[in-house]
């Protein structure tokens, strides 16, 4: 469908595997108990007291955190982007009361901040690259400390979150202490320490330079995950698939392997998608992540009402105007065309800079063939947010509009119109299928 969402396991998850695993760690192979929301909650006060100075940021400097933070990725500038980012804070919280020598930290974590500096960057730029970006939200507090909320919304439509506590340097300048990932539920730093502790236990037992030959499962799977971590960068999402199931299966259940498998499967097929959230979801039945990733799931099965929840309580944390063309695309899918268009109204009004929200609206219309309404909100896309439409003829999507009388009125009225830069092409969800 042209706007319904996919939650999106953000590659830069993905990437800080990469990172780990490159660097000789990975995830504990043995589930560990997921936090509820208010422990989640207090695990990100702890996060950002653990490195902030006493002078608090301001509203207005976290505004300009944000604007800093979205031209860097946007001239995918990665001096200006590293600079804005607490990198010695990040990895020192990774290693804090981690028991290993002096020459192996100081060697092995330097490794880690380089291989997280690059990586993140990458990630980052790809967002963007891709026809996706990251937009600020809210600089608000959490226990009473500012953090400056982003909303990330990639090129095909995948939507998810990060949240940055925000700090100041010793010369005054604001960054980011760290960053909780929505989709995963836990901060970048926490992701790492549970690599960094792995990787001290394998030095510590005086095995890490032999994993290569060695026949431990927990360093075998190691090298695995930073094979899929790279084939999953190059787009070959089936041989990251095969590399997954030769993981052992204890390290499966990881959150690092669920998190990697889940966005292996998303990129692969609907059915192992789903397969994999079942999974997922009864290993960390109460995991903060859960409600974001549990959205797309419980649309692809069709029980819209549980989506619905899912949307509700994720905006009590985000309030997000974009999730009203969310809301707008489940009601559309349960065969609500009234909610979705009162959903979707809501969401124009609330941020008429985000084209998303016309294209739901757009699909409303076309559903209910309604065709003065897709006149009407394509003109505001031509004219209001200047964005460059194709033949529609050619578009399947459009077959019946093309043919009415609104739409030869709108051609004889205007020149030749291009087809919609949209997410997802305004295919239909057969069209996708």
């Amino acid at each position: 469908m042209i706007g319904m969402p996919r939650i999106s396991i953000h590659h830069l998850q993905v990437a800080l595997l990469a990172v780990t695993a490159a660097a000789g760690i990975g995830g504990c192979g043995s589930r560990q108990p997921a936090p509820k929301m208010a422990a989640a909650r207090a695990e990100r006060t702890e996060a950002a007291t653990a490195t902030e100075p006493s002078l608090p940021v301001t509203v207005e400097e976290g505004e300009k955190f944000a604007r800093d933070l979205i031209a860097a990725v946007g001239s995918a500038d990665v001096a200006s982007l590293n600079e804005l980012i607490a990198w010695d804070a990040i990895v020192k919280k990774a290693s804090e009361d981690v028991d290993a020598s002096q020459k192996f930290n100081k060697e092995f974590l330097q490794g880690v901040k380089e291989g997280a500096t690059k990586r993140c960057g990458e990630a980052f730029f790809a967002t963007v690259q891709g026809g996706g970006y990251f937009r600020p939200l809210h600089i608000h507090e959490v226990d009473g400390r500012k953090s400056a909320l982003f909303r990330v919304l990639l090129g095909t439509g995948e939507l998810t979150y990060y949240d940055m506590p925000l700090g100041r340097r010793s010369d005054g300048k604001i960054v980011a202490l760290d960053f909780y990932g929505f989709a995963s539920g836990e901060f970048i730093s926490q992701l790492m320490r549970r690599g960094v502790v792995q990787a001290v236990a394998e030095h510590n037992r005086g095995l890490l330079a032999r994993i290569a030959g060695s026949g431990n499962e927990q360093e075998r799977a190691l090298l695995i995950m930073a094979r899929i971590s790279d084939a999953q960068k190059a787009g070959k999402h089936q041989q990251a698939f095969q590399l997954y199931g030769t993981l052992p299966a204890s390290f499966k259940k990881g959150k690092m392997a669920q998190m990697a498998h889940l966005a292996i499967t998303q990129s692969l097929d609907e059915q192992q998608y789903l397969a994999a959230m079942d999974e997922y979801q009864s290993l960390y039945p109460d995991d903060p992540g859960v409600d974001l990733i549990s959205i797309d799931y419980f649309i692809l099965r069709k029980r819209y009402d549980k989506a619905l929840v899912c949307v509700d309580r994720l905006d009590t944390m985000v309030d997000d105007p974009y999730l009203e063309a969310v809301r707008a695309s489940i009601h559309l899918a349960d065969g609500k065309s009234d909610l979705a268009t009162e959903a979707a109204d809501r969401a124009i009004e609330r941020e008429p800079d985000e084209p998303r929200c016309y294209w739901v609206r757009v699909e409303i219309s076309l559903k209910e063939k309604k065709f003065a309404d897709t006149v009407r909100m394509l003109e505001l896309l031509r004219t209001q947010l200047k964005i460059q439409l194709d033949d529609l003829s050619q578009q399947g999507a459009y077959a019946e509009f093309v043919q009415s009388p609104e739409y030869d009125a709108w051609m004889k009225s205007r020149a030749p119109i291009a087809a919609p830069s949209c997410p997802d092409k305004l295919r239909t969800a057969a069209d996708k299928r």
